[in-house]
């Protein structure tokens, strides 16, 4: 009956009051007789502050469940409350990730962004990403991870979690990109090295994945393995000595680029006879290939005296000794 005498903004003040205060039961006491009436008979805020300030009372007492009933119904008279969704959130992350309700999530998101705190932005964001991931829907898991990292430069455990979806996926680029973004955190030598080997191993793997792919979709023309028209001294002789060097093809144009001059030497001379021609020939192979630039040549045909030259007089007198071989 004293409720009854007392207007509702006289019974919201002494609500406050005793509030802070600290004493619940009179509060308690003063509310729950307001129960008995039916909700239709007061306004939506009248119902709003009775209900959330009771969840207010049985979340101090320790009665968690009673608490969550009370915010849920004061939820119902005002979705946008911002004290009632902070409250109904904040319950929902300490669930587990298959049980978590993210339609509250979005609404404190959408309606109250600017009033929170990064750190709840954060908590909402890698909650949402988790219930992803168990879902296995890992690129929207990697979303929600980059966005919970926006607001939290530097999270390491942020950054695993996008590595592991990124590795789990195999999203090169997304593990490249979270690596880097490791790397630019650490400061000790020691993990900076470390996180460097993972990219270098990344690049690597992903350099031989694209050589394996290469090889399984090339496919041969016709024409390879036929020796092109061949133009040096040998070409025009049917007796040609073998070389030992395969002919040029486009398939194996880079390992011919890759052999040596001193290689194409010896690989001609260790093939030739031993007569005067050959022998020529070796000699001039043996100076293309040298790094000398300085010869001998005899004075005389019957002097063992010799007299210093450069390379491209000594190759020219071997041309005249194969004129009169």
């Amino acid at each position: 009956m004293v409720n009854e005498q007392k207007t509702f903004s006289e019974i919201e003040r002494l609500s406050k009051i005793a509030l802070e205060a600290g004493d619940l039961v009179k509060l308690q006491n003063m509310l729950l007789p307001l129960l008995r009436e039916d909700d239709r008979s007061r306004s939506v805020s009248e119902n709003l502050f009775i209900y959330r300030t009771l969840g207010t009372i049985y979340e101090e007492q320790g009665q968690h469940a009673e608490s969550l009933i009370a915010y849920e119904q004061a939820h119902g008279y005002d979705a946008r409350d911002f004290e009632t969704l902070n409250t109904l959130v904040d319950a929902e992350l300490k669930k587990d990730v298959t049980a978590q309700d993210e339609h509250k999530m979005l609404e404190l998101m959408i309606f109250h962004r600017e009033m929170l705190k990064p750190a709840l932005v954060t908590r909402i964001f890698k909650a949402m990403g988790d219930a992803r991931r168990e879902k296995g829907e890992l690129s929207q898991a990697r979303e929600f991870y980059e966005k919970a990292l926006d607001v939290r430069p530097g999270d390491m455990d942020l950054i695993n979690a996008i590595i592991q979806v990124s590795e789990a996926s195999g999203d090169e680029d997304a593990i490249k990109a979270a690596r880097e973004k490791l790397l630019d955190m650490m400061t000790a030598p020691e993990s900076r090295a470390a996180v460097l080997v993972s990219i270098g191993d990344d690049y690597l793997n992903r350099l031989k994945d694209e050589q394996k792919l290469s090889c399984s979709t090339k496919k041969p023309s016709a024409s390879a393995g036929k020796a092109l028209p061949r133009s040096d001294a040998f070409s025009s002789s049917p007796n040609a000595p073998e070389t030992g060097i395969a002919p040029y093809t486009h398939s194996n144009r880079s390992s011919n680029i890759a052999m040596t001059k001193t290689t194409s030497a010896n690989s001609y001379s260790s093939k030739l006879g031993s007569s005067k021609k050959n022998w020529i020939i070796r000699e001039k192979l043996s100076i293309s290939s040298t790094k000398f630039s300085t010869f001998d040549l005899p004075k005389s045909k019957s002097s063992k005296a010799s007299f210093r030259c450069s390379k491209r007089k000594k190759i020219s007198w071997l041309s005249k000794q194969t004129s009169n071989a």
